[in-house]
């Protein structure tokens, strides 16, 4: 189990949640907002961490070091690394103020692609991004100004369709927290 932080980068818990270690060994904290960490998403193979600075760094050992693999960014907080997504062919969508950023070699080699999204400010600003499922599976994306695009799967990928994901129904809290949550899995 994982969990980004604000401050200790990524933390791992080996009992359910019942104890977090620091786990961010090669996470640059030189600037502030490289050490907050948005959003977490995961292939078979390897771990990817998204910061508010701008970053996506990647571990391929379950945590216990880390790579940067994508920047955009500059150490502030200006641009965001807002949401990670997996696609069922490990296929990795990303959400960031950068617009819509993609991977589909596990996170070696990353791609901007950013037709149909619309400027605010200046910039593109993806807060989160998912697949739906049907015979035309959609790249699903929310702009940080409430707007929502959609955009045919095959317009990035060809050949490819998203498995419906499966509903886990879960409790986060308290709420609010200023330090830690409690995520429990109901079965």
């Amino acid at each position: 189990l994982f969990a980004g932080t604000t401050s200790t980068c990524v933390m791992k818990s080996n009992d359910a949640g019942a104890t977090f270690t620091n786990s961010s060994t090669g996470i640059s904290t030189a600037a502030t907002f490289d050490r907050y960490i948005n959003c977490l998403g995961a292939t078979p193979t390897a771990i990817f961490a998204g910061t508010q600075g701008g970053r996506i760094w990647k571990s391929t050992n379950n945590g216990t070091s880390w790579t940067g693999v994508y920047n955009i960014g500059n150490g502030s907080n200006s641009i965001d690394i807002s949401d990670i997504y997996v696609m069922s062919n490990n296929n990795i969508l990303v959400a960031c103020d950068s617009g819509f950023v993609y991977s589909i070699d596990n996170g070696t080699t990353w791609q901007k692609d950013n037709s149909g999204l619309s400027k605010i400010s200046g910039r593109y600003t993806l807060n989160h991004i998912t697949v739906s499922s049907g015979t035309t599976p959609y790249i699903i994306a929310s702009q940080k100004n409430g707007a929502v695009m959609r955009r045919p799967l095959s317009q990035i990928f060809s050949g490819i369709n998203e498995v419906a994901p499966v509903a886990v129904e879960s409790k986060v809290y308290p709420n609010p927290s200023s330090d830690k949550v409690t995520i429990e899995i109901i079965d």
